[in-house]
């Protein structure tokens, strides 16, 4: 009896940066770069290490600019606390250090232009940070594998050039034809299901890296120049080397798919797609010289030897996911039809095939050591392939340092956070001495009668330092002066013995000889009752 479904746990690795977009982004008021790392931080992290004055003082015209620096130039405090950490060149660095306490750029018309420091994040889980695989992203990649071996090269009829304005709508209906269904409900991926790819990893290796995304020309240039680039983006990527960081669940119903009955079968689809992508992508990044030799030729080598038997047998899957992957491997064979925009005032035209690269870059004129986005591998339950694992090692070994530090940070943000608590500890038992002794002062005082309360206000001040020096002719002295009257007219002998002990300390304390000073001598006598 044929199973209800299939369903296996594959583990992914990343043969090249990947970029899942997830319209979220690293906001410059919201890291600090060091060391070739960004800080990530939140808000728990500025409120722990800038004190409220600090924060206060970024407030203003140019608030953002002023909190920018504000963090750059505590960034040492700040990195403790950091909410995770993500590897970037020190070329981006450099340009962090030089606009991130810059307003604005001014282009040749005047025109006032913020500094970009925003970069775009990879998907990832809210609650943890740590990246994720959406199972969408898979999906939509097996799909398009899917489609392409049943369309077989096909050319759409009529031509798609007719439908240049109607692009999307067009390419539902062809969906619909190469899947035979009318309705999303009737489609039948629906009998496919893949989760999100959760992290894996068994060490601290980080798994994200800051890029910058660099477009190139597909030809050759016979001279590199500023037109044979296009625009750069800032970018978080899943980094290359990441040996079975992340597993997935796939799900096939009894019902199976079109061509591909078994989850073997629909390997099968997804390699001869993707396949014949890459090694044409490798080819043409060799003739241009553009990308990292070491990982091309490794590339190629596990692709004609261990890799090549376990995508014929189905036992692995290519994939290309993300986005900055180029738009054929979204689109089919025989029916490839992509926009290219014209220059400035040219109508843009339908060619089956991209004019550039994007890759991912260090820095922004980088002309060699490029990679790819989006290539990962998807390995089956018992598939082993130690070359491939070797060839991951190589590539995760950038990551290691990073690791190294990550260990070194959380050290610090432990210890930083175990000397806040003890700070906080003792402050909170000062005050509540404080209080206590407050509160003890409160109590002597409502005992105290109004002549010990008089005695008891001068003696205080004596003690706060007034008058220190100062001689018979200070306030402090002419107060005294006045109680001792007062004392001398009414007083009972017992006060009159506490205020003559109290004086005889702020004489001392107002720099007074009561041996030589006859007034001063003759008032404790007169006081004393002698």
């Amino acid at each position: 009896m044929k199973p209800f479904f299939q369903q296996e746990t594959l583990t992914l690795s990343t043969l090249s940066p990947v970029h899942l977009g997830c319209d979220e982004h690293y906001q410059p008021t919201e890291y600090v770069m060091e060391d070739g790392n960004l800080y990530a931080l939140g808000q728990r992290a500025l409120l722990a290490a800038l004190s409220p004055e600090q924060l206060a003082s970024a407030c203003g015209a140019d608030s953002l600019v002023a909190l920018r620096s504000l963090l750059y130039r505590q960034r040492m405090q700040l990195m403790p606390h950091a909410r995770h950490v993500v590897a970037c060149s020190p070329a981006l660095q450099r340009h962090y250090e030089q606009v991130v306490d810059k307003a604005a750029q001014v282009e040749s018309r005047g025109r006032r232009v913020q500094n970009n420091l925003e970069i775009q994040r990879t998907a990832f889980n809210p609650h943890s940070q740590q990246p994720i695989i959406p199972g969408s992203g898979v999906k939509g990649a097996i799909r398009t594998a899917l489609l392409d071996a049943i369309n077989a090269g096909a050319a759409l009829s009529p031509p798609a050039e007719k439908y240049r304005e109607v692009r999307m709508p067009r390419s539902r209906e062809l969906q619909q034809q190469l899947l035979d269904y009318e309705r999303v409900e009737s489609d039948p991926l629906r009998h496919l299901k893949v989760s999100d790819g959760v992290s894996e990893c068994a060490n601290d290796l980080p798994r994200c890296r800051v890029h910058y995304a660099v477009n190139r020309k597909r030809k050759p240039a016979k001279q590199e120049s500023r037109a044979n680039r296009g625009p750069e983006n800032l970018l978080e990527s899943l980094a290359a080397g990441l040996d079975n960081a992340f597993s997935l669940d796939w799900q096939l119903s009894s019902q199976g798919l079109p061509g591909a009955d078994t989850l073997e079968q629909l390997a099968k689809v997804c390699n001869r797609f993707h396949l014949p992508l890459l090694r044409t992508e490798l080819d043409n990044l060799a003739i241009l010289g553009i990308a990292d030799s070491g990982w091309l030729t490794g590339l190629r080598q596990l692709l004609s030897e261990e890799l090549a038997t376990a995508l014929k047998h189905g036992r692995a899957l290519l994939l290309r996911l993300g986005r900055y992957n180029g738009a054929d491997s979204k689109t089919l064979n025989g029916v490839r039809h992509i926009k290219i925009m014209g220059g400035k005032g040219e109508k843009p035209t339908f060619q089956p095939a991209p004019k550039t690269y994007w890759l991912a870059a260090d820095a922004k004129t980088q002309t060699t050591g490029l990679l790819p986005f989006g290539w990962v591998l998807l390995r089956r339950p018992g598939c082993q392939l130690p070359a491939t694992d070797a060839f991951l090692k190589r590539l995760a070994a950038p990551l290691q340092q990073l690791a190294e530090q990550e260990s070194v940070r959380k050290q610090q943000r432990d210890a930083a956070l175990a000397r806040q608590a003890e700070e906080r500890a003792e402050r909170a038992q000062r005050e509540a001495e404080e209080r206590a002794e407050a509160q003890a002062r409160s109590a002597a005082l409502a005992a105290m009668s109004e002549q010990q309360r008089s005695i008891h206000t001068l003696q205080e001040r004596r003690e706060a330092g007034e008058g220190r020096g100062q001689g018979p002719g200070c306030e402090l002295a002419n107060d005294l002066r006045g109680l001792m009257q007062q004392a001398i007219a009414g007083w009972s002998p017992a006060d009159r013995q506490a205020l003559a002990s109290a004086a005889r300390e702020i004489y001392r304390h107002l720099g007074i000889d009561v041996k030589k000073n006859k007034k001063a001598k003759a008032a404790l006598k007169e006081l004393a009752g002698d």
